[in-house]
């Protein structure tokens, strides 16, 4: 099985509350045979006090990924409109490709962003990807 896990309101690897959430969660899918791929669509992390520094990488046999291409949100305010408009395309190519190789299960939502939900509800029923919603 091979689960997506997405949201705006936690980092990855560190974080608080609700990263050590979707952290055990993922732990636990992947002690119970599962390929977890973790997807942040945002910035998460200010510039100065940053626990996230990677943009990609693996922890504890789960991939992920910041589709904005940082965890970190810029000062300039033309790259953070950009970070954002990259997000917006690379999501949906990354559920594109991820469900392929191999064959991608479902992909778990969670967070109460309702323009995510959005997104994802229409990217998950044009691809066929089972959706499940954690608030």
């Amino acid at each position: 099985m091979k689960i997506v896990i997405s949201g705006n309101v936690f980092g990855f690897p560190h974080g608080w509350a609700a990263t050590n959430y979707v952290s055990l969660m993922a732990q636990g899918l992947v002690k119970a045979g599962s390929q977890v791929h973790i997807i942040i669509p945002n910035y998460t992390e200010y510039q100065g006090n940053s626990l996230n520094r990677d943009a990609h990488g693996i922890v504890n046999g789960i991939t992920f990924e910041y589709t904005t291409n940082s965890p970190i949100i810029p000062a300039n305010p033309w790259q953070r409109r950009w970070g954002k408009a990259r997000s917006l395309i690379v999501t949906p190519w990354r559920l594109l490709s991820l469900k392929f190789y191999p064959k991608l299960t479902a992909l778990i939502l969670y967070g109460r962003s309702y323009s995510l939900l959005v997104q994802y509800s229409f990217w998950c029923r044009i691809f066929k990807i089972p959706l499940v919603v954690y608030i």
